[in-house]
């Protein structure tokens, strides 16, 4: 009796990502590749979609983009696909060491056409489906950081569509306006922020907002303005830096406490505590064991959010806190869930990763340069600059403040992994010299915000992180011209 058909077999599906092939294009792809030994029979044959099979070549290994170590790639012969892959609103997400390789390898360039409902609650009140549908794949386009793609539509002012209510066309303008300023604070580039201040205040002036349109509004400011205080901070300019994260907070406050959210929300209430310290010396930890608990929860039910800030209010306690392990725990689950490494949301995955490497430094915990260093390639490749200062900045940080030589050490050297990959991937000639271990910051002064007591810094303390801002500043992410204060602040 004939074996099945590998098509039939798989159910007319590529057994890699799983999409319907009929009517497209298929292959025969050789899980053991013929180059290494494998035969045309059926037992080492499988369909495979275009783009996975061409993606995956002849290879039978591939890095995990979590932990750095090679692992085999997904065999559909002899695994189950369940038991690697999971689906995040409509994308292939590897959730284990095999999957996620798999998926970085396989999936980065696969084209996956038109996306899936991914249920964007600014949608929800259209009328029109070719107009919910049309924006809908933008909004998609920006969560896979496709700018270019996405560039072609959001140049140009949305015209008054085709057979659209004047309700569908009013929320299509504020769509655009939002994607244009997601756009804004997921690159990041300098003149991005700067054009994103702009653009915020010039959308809140033209359109007639709701509620909840003028609650994202605020929420995009006050990105903008933190990540702009980061940029100070790494410049050495700490009294703008400190301003500009004040009107982080006061937008993030205004954000919370609108109509449409009503009190200050646990995830709201924790952002606050950690913008808040995020350039002051707080006293006491601001988070303990009772808020891992729930987030840990959150975690369980898929919510990643509130773990990001849970992890920025713990790296900023003045000594390593009791629920420092439960919060990296949290950060690997989330990381996993997330599916870090491949091309989905991209922004909520490196923006876990990027707090989980002051969390091993914090915790004492060995670091390794090469796959730190592969991150940070990642996020040039993907143009996510807020990471690279982000982590450059709380790794600065921890080189200042810890008395533990080995934690300093660790930090330094990360610290000179950026500065290494942002000269190498400009034509500068320029090398970054050596971290020199930052010496013993001034006496500290008493500043009271709230009911919590921060120590603040004399001026003139030791700028550690020079070499990354000498690195920052060849690759081109120097804060633009508009509406920046003179470096010689």
């Amino acid at each position: 009796m004939d074996p099945i058909p590998p098509l039939v077999k798989s159910g007319y599906r590529c057994s890699y990502c799983q999409s319907l092939i009929v009517g497209q294009t298929w292959e025969l792809d050789h899980v053991q590749p013929r180059s290494q030994g494998g035969d045309s029979s059926p037992s080492n044959l499988v369909t495979a979609c275009s783009s996975c099979n061409r993606n995956k070549g002849d290879q039978v290994s591939a890095r995990d983009p979590l932990t750095g170590l090679m692992v085999p790639v997904f065999n559909p012969l002899a695994e189950e696909w369940d038991v690697h892959f999971t689906r995040v609103e409509g994308h292939v997400v590897g959730g284990t060491p095999v999957g996620r390789a798999t998926a970085a390898l396989l999936f980065r360039s696969t084209k996956r056409g038109v996306p899936p409902d991914l249920k964007w609650g600014f949608l929800t009140d259209i009328e029109d489906e070719t107009l919910y549908w049309f924006l809908n794949h933008q909004r998609a386009l920006r969560l896979s950081n496709r700018f270019a793609l996405l560039g072609h539509t959001l140049t140009q002012a949305p015209q008054q569509f085709e057979g659209a209510s004047e309700s569908d066309n009013r929320i299509a303008h504020f769509v655009f306006e939002i994607l244009n300023l997601e756009v804004s604070i997921t690159r990041s580039l300098p003149r991005d922020m700067w054009k994103g201040i702009r653009s915020v205040d010039e959308a809140e002036r033209r359109l007639d907002l709701d509620p909840a349109q003028r609650s994202a509004i605020h929420n995009v400011r006050s990105i903008l303005y933190q990540q702009l205080a980061t940029q100070a901070a790494l410049e050495g300019l700490h009294s703008r830096a400190q301003a500009l994260q004040e009107q982080s907070i006061m937008f993030h406050l205004l954000r919370e406490e609108s109509p449409a959210n009503g009190p200050l929300s646990r995830p709201g209430l924790l952002r606050f505590l950690a913008l808040v310290a995020k350039h002051e010396r707080p006293t006491r930890a601001l988070v303990g064991m009772e808020d891992v608990k729930i987030v840990r929860e959150q975690v369980k039910a898929g919510d990643l959010l509130e773990v990001r800030y849970l992890a920025d209010a713990t790296l900023v306690a003045p000594v390593t806190p009791r629920h420092g392990e439960e919060v990296a725990v949290l950060l690997d689950e989330a990381l996993q869930m997330a599916g870090y490494g491949q091309d989905f949301d991209l922004a909520r995955s490196t923006g876990l990763r990027r707090r989980w490497w002051p969390l091993r430094i914090l915790l004492g915990e060995e670091t390794d340069a090469n796959l730190f260093a592969a991150d940070v390639s990642f996020w040039r490749e993907k143009e996510m600059e807020n990471e690279i200062r982000e982590v450059s900045l709380a790794l600065m940080r921890q080189a200042e403040d810890h008395r533990d030589l080995r934690r300093r050490r660790r930090a330094l050297e990360l610290l000179e992994v950026v500065s290494r990959r942002l000269i190498s991937s400009t034509s500068s000639s320029t090398q970054p010299t050596l971290l020199a271990l930052p010496q013993q910051a001034g006496e500290a002064r008493g500043q009271t915000i709230g009911d919590t007591v921060y120590k603040g810094k004399k001026a003139g303390r030791p700028n550690v992180a020079q070499p990354v801002v000498s690195a920052v500043t060849a690759a081109g992410l120097k804060r633009g011209r508009s509406g920046a204060q003179s470096r010689n602040e």
